[in-house]
């Protein structure tokens, strides 16, 4: 019998308890486990304000280890619920992953429904040394996002390039005339500071 495997996987990671926690390492060990040992994956990740610190490191980790495996990655950090913070601790983990591992990544997209976020977050460097990375598309609505040279990406390569959202005019002058090799770039909604 041909085993069956599964190499994409969406999940939302919204408000959990110790015990979803749990529940979402086990079916991400279980996703790494059933995955094609020889083919790529993709993930999509909807993060919600509720995931712990501790949950959030978890996941990251778990990129890491089979980050040279990911063809596909989407981050979408949700909008916190009116009153409640933003989203500094599951952001911080995610966006801090090490730069080199991503051999294999050829989309990224990162999107930011956290409208008001006015938190400093790190330099997003996990993805600069992604020799395949070829489509990338960024959503936000927050300007911190789109720093001058706060998101270090490998821009020289890019095919498709896709931006919605608010950010700084040297920021689009640089995302822009450094992707020489762009054979699509659309621009949404954008706002320029």
């Amino acid at each position: 019998m041909a085993r069956n495997f599964w190499n994409t996987l969406t999940i939302d990671l919204g408000p959990t308890t110790s015990k979803l926690d749990d529940y979402v390492s086990s079916l991400m060990e279980n996703w790494y486990d059933k995955a094609a040992p020889s083919q790529t994956l993709s993930i999509h990740l909807r993060i919600g304000t509720g995931l712990s610190s501790n949950r959030a490191q978890d996941v990251a980790r778990g990129l890491i280890t089979f980050a040279s495996r990911m063809r596909s990655i989407n981050l979408e950090f949700c909008e916190p619920p009116e009153g409640e913070g933003n989203l500094t601790l599951p952001l911080v983990p995610l966006l801090s992953l090490p730069s080199g591992h991503f051999s294999a990544l050829e989309t990224l997209s990162l999107v930011n429904h956290d409208y008001m976020s006015d938190i400093n977050l790190p330099s997003i460097t996990a993805f600069d040394h992604s020799p395949l990375l070829r489509t990338l598309i960024l959503k936000s609505y927050s300007e911190n996002f789109f720093i001058d040279d706060h998101l270090q990406l490998p821009w020289h390569q890019l095919t498709y390039l896709e931006i919605w959202g608010e950010l700084t005019l040297s920021a689009l002058s640089a995302a822009f005339f450094q992707s020489r090799s762009l054979r699509t770039a659309i621009f949404h909604a954008v706002e320029i500071d």
